[in-house]
């Protein structure tokens, strides 16, 4: 079966981590161009005040979901079944941070990571691909980063469980496309969202937020996959260093693990002095 295109108006899109940040962004925008959308998360509160602002709120659907929980997961996928009765778009996009160093990592959070970022991508999938196949195939976009495709120093924990998202998406583009279903990986870069403010770890060393682009702009890029298909896609230019880092590492780690170490340590010395400054 070939992969037929992707049309934004009147498509059913299933959404998770939707209540905030680019999963929310990406709602926005998927809700202006016509599509029907499973908004899915934890925080149903905030589904339901997103799905208020919309022109036709009763065409889409605010659904209760913890991607690391398996029932939560099936119930929250038969709720969109019955909604929709189909589903023409997944975008795995819930995550948790996690700031330590690897060797400092607590098992609570190495369960959490594990359990949110990979296992619940995984709960999704296994779920959504009945739907898109109900659909005639689709789309599946996995919500990595890229620190998904070199790691760097006090994110270990949540760049392996990026990085795992590439091989998911490596397996599952020759296991589905036969079934006309195209599964792409995003790498966003730093994103002017909560996210980080959520995450675990030594908020010291986490970088300003200022330093990143808005989630409307990283919530057009995953929009823009979603129409191509393509395998992957960064949200830097092609010229750009840090779009070549994993290829960098492959070649050169040494010179990779020095620009970086550089960067961390001027970053933590800005840290050290506005913790200091009187």
């Amino acid at each position: 079966m070939s992969i037929k295109p992707f049309q934004t108006r009147g498509s059913v899109v299933c959404i998770t981590g939707a209540s905030a940040g680019i999963g929310a962004a990406t709602a926005i925008a998927l809700e202006k161009q016509g599509a029907k959308l499973a908004l899915c998360a934890r925080r149903v509160d905030r589904l339901n005040a997103l799905r208020a602002t919309f022109q036709l709120p009763g065409e889409h659907a605010p659904i209760e979901m913890d991607v690391a929980d398996a029932g939560s997961v099936e119930r929250g996928f038969r709720a969109i079944d019955q909604k929709f009765g189909k589903l023409d778009a997944l975008v795995a996009n819930a995550g948790v941070g996690a700031w330590y160093r690897v060797d400092e990592t607590p098992e609570e959070e190495i369960q959490r990571t594990l359990e949110t970022n990979v296992a619940g991508v995984i709960r999704c999938i296994r779920a959504g691909v009945p739907l898109l196949r109900k659909a005639g195939g689709g789309r599946i976009v996995l919500v990595s980063s890229v620190v998904g495709r070199r790691g760097v120093p006090m994110m270990g924990l949540y760049s392996a469980s990026k990085f795992a998202l590439h091989g998911l998406a490596d397996a599952m583009r020759i296991e589905l496309e036969p079934e006309g279903i195209a599964v792409s990986v995003y790498c966003p870069a730093l994103t002017m969202t909560e996210f980080h403010d959520a995450a675990q770890g030594d908020k010291g060393e986490k970088p300003p937020t200022s330093e990143g682009e808005t989630a409307d702009a990283v919530a057009a890029g995953l929009i823009e996959l979603l129409r191509s298909g393509k395998p992957e896609a960064h949200r830097f230019g092609a010229l750009h260093p840090k779009r070549w880092a994993g290829v960098i590492t492959q070649l050169a780690p040494r010179l990779m693990d020095n620009q970086l170490r550089k960067y961390y340590e001027a970053r933590r010395a800005a840290s050290h002095r506005a913790a200091v400054r009187p």
